[in-house]
């Protein structure tokens, strides 16, 4: 995640879309990072860097391709008890709003020990485990150790998709925004995949019955 592309370029799969790195967009909210210490935003975003805006902020991408659906990867924050939080996302092309995505935390924020819990206030799931944060195994150390909390939160992040409703040429700007009285405090935004899909593909999985001899003046079998 935090290699060079210019490293990676041409390896890998084919994809259909295209990616774009939030901290190498137009913003005038806050970079975050390079952070590799473990349980941070930045240092579990792609390139251990991203872009964090609080309410009335933006960041603003240049389609490099033609295109007419996005994919966001995005962390705002849970609840304060767990259970997540759902916010707006305004997104504008060519200065122009468009559509409101609607962001959500519900399925984003794991905290504690394995298998993890959705509850940041839980005390440890494992206290008979050898744990860093204090070089110790909890349970047999007298005093017992000061824990903070939340414990160790990762996952933070998720995506959203939407399709623009037209097709934008390469060189249009798609800016997301914060809104202002959004009720997230913050929200970080990673990355941007940008591609043209096409139609949906119809699968037909009927038949036409009078092409088997059906009478279409029968109206009732007895």
């Amino acid at each position: 995640a935090a290699l060079d592309p210019h490293l990676v370029a041409g390896r890998g799969a084919q994809v259909a879309f295209l990616e774009q790195e939030a901290e190498n967009a137009t913003t005038n909210g806050e970079v975050i990072g390079p952070d590799r210490n473990a349980y941070t935003l930045p240092s579990e975003a792609s390139g251990r860097r991203a872009v964090r805006l609080t309410p009335g902020r933006h960041v603003e991408f240049t389609l490099p391709a033609a295109a007419n659906a996005i994919t966001v990867r995005y962390s705002i924050p849970d609840a304060p008890t767990g259970g997540g939080i759902t916010a707006p996302l305004d997104v504008a092309a060519n200065g122009k709003r468009i559509r409101t995505m609607t962001l959500t935390s519900q399925y984003a924020w794991l905290y504690n020990q394995y298998p993890f819990t959705n509850d940041p206030g839980a005390d440890l799931l494992h206290p008979d485990w050898w744990i860093t944060e204090c070089s110790c195994v909890p349970a047999e150390t007298t005093p017992f150790p000061t824990i903070q909390k939340p414990f160790r939160p990762s996952h933070f992040y998720d995506e959203q998709r939407l399709l623009l409703g037209r097709t934008y040429r390469a060189g249009d700007r798609i800016r997301l925004t914060a809104p202002a009285g959004s009720n997230a405090a913050w929200t970080v935004i990673d990355l941007l995949d940008s591609e043209l899909v096409g139609p949906p593909k119809v699968r037909l999985l009927a038949a036409n019955v009078l092409a088997f001899g059906a009478d279409p003046t029968v109206r009732n079998c007895t």
